[in-house]
């Protein structure tokens, strides 16, 4: 499990965090999304949990796990005007400024921030160089835990209303040179961690179950506040008073430019007021755009909403911490880079092991050779002798062995004595032919084998007994 090395202090150590460490954890970025939760045991989408070590176990246990929580808001009171001095003229499309300037006010304090023009259906992180400003603040240095975004999309909440919309001047100039904006999305976003337990495979290490569930389903637009700053700025533009969500911004204002396949420019920079370039996005923002279903560049402005764009960034913010603590410090380039500073080969994460009980009902069965050897030759001389009482053959067989109808016709059949005492009975009730019927009869047959042939009935008075039919 991912654990926080403490609070770090010192500023050579957040330098080279920011300058060697997170450079590095981007170029995983793309095998990350790529994997979708394969390969990568200790995470789940935004979820870091712990992971087991080899062995024989089976079934699943509970362990610990942490979740990145990322909420969103919309900036009040906002008002966008284009840069005066950034003002380009070009023949074809009129007047189309390089640079805009935005300003939300909120009760003791503002914030403000400049961002450049933009493709249709593009996202635009601002994870430093925005102010605070006001009587409310102590100083203008915004929290790393906070982050601010321009999208030129529409992103509706849950019940389907547009709250970070801001529509731009009806005299303003154009915001791309490719496409018409007629009003933009500034949403500001702010991180926080939550605690879960999670149910994991022994063998796999794969995520079974997560309590309570950590993706969001729906989202409202609130108004976003910024967190209050502790202390004086420092070089890095962040104050540390919770390292765990306060290095978020650093970690994002480092991303270099995506390189990648699919590679799209969601930017335009324009040059001595007739040209232009088009630069391509960062990693941050081309993971956004590619787990919303936005492409730049297209007519349309598409709709994405805001539980979306939430779990898309949380997602993001695991992975990257995930390839922190768990690969960064095996990469080759990483331990030459710290080799080189006379630096140890430590990230802002450790690695820790620990141990888990796990309580499982298992069926057993105690087996006495002795009473088992008994009991099977108990059962072998008993399968003899119901062998030999039941299906030996005999000499003589008592040729009826029921008294069904077709037996009592036989029987008649063959004793005409006995039809005819029968047959005398004036009075046929049960008493006076049980009365009748007392009377001594032959018969029993005897049956010779002989290669397997038949020989038929052979009466013999030596071989007889006497019946009482009744």
């Amino acid at each position: 499990m991912p654990t926080f090395l403490g609070n770090v202090s010192d500023q050579q150590t957040l330098n080279n965090i920011e300058t060697y460490a997170w450079p590095l954890v981007y170029e995983l970025a793309p095998y990350i999304a790529g994997t979708r939760g394969q390969s990568t045991p200790g995470l789940f989408n935004n979820t870091l949990y712990d992971v087991l070590a080899k062995n024989n176990g089976v079934g699943e246990v509970q362990t610990n796990a942490t979740s990145a929580n990322v909420t969103c808001g919309f900036l009040p009171n906002t008002t966008i005007q284009a840069t005066k001095n950034n003002i380009v003229n070009t023949t074809m499309f009129g007047t189309v400024a390089n640079s805009w300037n935005v300003e939300a006010v909120y009760n003791s304090y503002s914030v403000s921030f400049e961002f450049s023009q933009m493709l249709n259906n593009t996202i635009i992180k601002l994870s430093s160089g925005w102010n605070l400003g006001g009587s409310g603040v102590s100083t203008n240095c915004p929290q790393g835990r906070d982050i601010l975004f321009v999208v030129s999309a529409n992103v509706s909440d849950s019940n389907g209303a547009f709250k970070s919309s801001v529509n731009f001047p009806k005299d303003y100039p154009l915001i791309s040179n490719t496409t018409l904006l007629y009003e933009i999305s500034l949403i500001g976003c702010t991180l926080s961690w939550s605690q879960q337990t999670a149910l994991v495979d022994v063998q796999t290490n794969e995520l079974v179950g997560l309590e309570p569930s950590s993706t969001k389903l729906s989202s409202i637009w609130n108004t976003w506040e910024p967190t209050k700053p502790y202390g004086d700025c420092t070089a890095l533009g962040f104050s540390l008073a919770d390292q765990h969500v306060d290095l978020w911004a650093a970690m994002f204002n480092n991303a270099p430019e995506w390189l990648g396949l699919g590679t799209f420019y969601g930017q335009e920079s324009f040059l001595d007021g007739s040209g232009y370039t088009n630069n391509a996005p960062d990693i941050v923002e081309q993971n956004l755009m590619e787990s919303v279903g936005l492409f730049p560049g297209t007519s349309i402005q598409t709709t994405v909403t805001l539980d979306r764009f939430e779990n898309a960034l949380a997602n993001l913010t695991a992975s990257l911490y995930w390839a922190e603590s768990r690969i960064l410090p095996s990469m080759r380039s990483y331990q030459m880079g710290m080799q080189q500073l006379n630096l140890a080969n430590n990230g802002l994460f450790s690695v820790v092991n620990g141990s888990v009980v796990v309580t499982q009902l298992a069926a057993r069965l105690n087996l006495n050779i002795l009473p088992i050897s008994m009991g099977l030759a108990a059962s072998f001389v008993l399968l003899v002798l119901s062998v030999l009482l039941t299906r030996g053959k005999r000499d003589d067989d008592i040729a009826v062995q029921s008294f069904g109808i077709l037996d009592l016709a036989w029987l008649i059949s063959k004793q005409y004595e006995l039809r005819e005492i029968v047959g005398r009975v004036e009075n046929p009730t049960i008493d006076n032919l049980r009365a009748a019927g007392m009377t001594p009869v032959n018969i029993v047959r005897r049956k010779t084998y002989k290669e397997n042939i038949y020989m038929g009935l052979d009466l013999d008075q030596n071989n007889s007994s006497t019946t009482i039919v009744g």
